[in-house]
Formats: structure tokens, C-alpha cells, sequence
């Protein structure tokens, strides 16, 4: 397994179950390559962080809101963007 194929089953499990091959052949390569064995440590770490944090809480999307700064930037970007076309 190549260390890209790797770090898609890592991250694939902090979501889901990996199915039995899966799970082995990230477990063989993880024997093997420590650049991966580190790579997962430290999303399993950055993964219980920030399902910790209270970034997680917010479940009512509807009150987010983007600040009326950002909307003029984003908007004066996106016109800039269509006159030089």
C-alpha cells in the first residue's frame, strides 16, 4: 500500500468503521512506514481535539452568519473577477 492510499484509510476511520481489508492492510503499512504511524497519531490527536472543542457544539447552521466586511470583500472580489473577464 502507498503512503496516499494510507493516509485516506486514516482518515476514513476517524468517520467510519474500515472494513476487514481495510483495516489490515492500514495496519501492515503502519508496521512498516513511520512517516504514516506518525501522520495517524497526530490526526487521531487533531481529531479528539476538535471534537472536544465547542466548534463541535454549533448545530444550528441557520445562525451562522458571514460579517458584513467579509460579504463586501467577497462581493468586490467576485465583480473585479467579472470585469476582467
Amino acid at each position: 500500500m502507498a503512503c496516499r492510499e494510507a493516509t485516506v484509510l486514516i482518515e476514513k476511520k476517524q468517520e467510519r468503521k474500515l472494513d476487514v481489508y481495510e483495516k489490515l492492510a492500514l495496519r501492515f503499512h503502519l508496521v512498516v512506514c513511520n512517516g504514516c504511524r506518525r501522520y495517524n497519531e497526530q490526526s487521531v490527536f487533531l481529531n479528539e481535539l476538535i471534537r472536544k472543542s465547542s466548534l463541535m457544539d454549533i448545530t444550528d447552521f441557520s445562525k451562522m452568519r458571514l460579517a458584513d466586511d467579509a460579504k463586501i470583500r467577497i462581493q468586490q472580489l467576485v465583480e473585479n473577477k467579472l470585469n476582467n473577464m
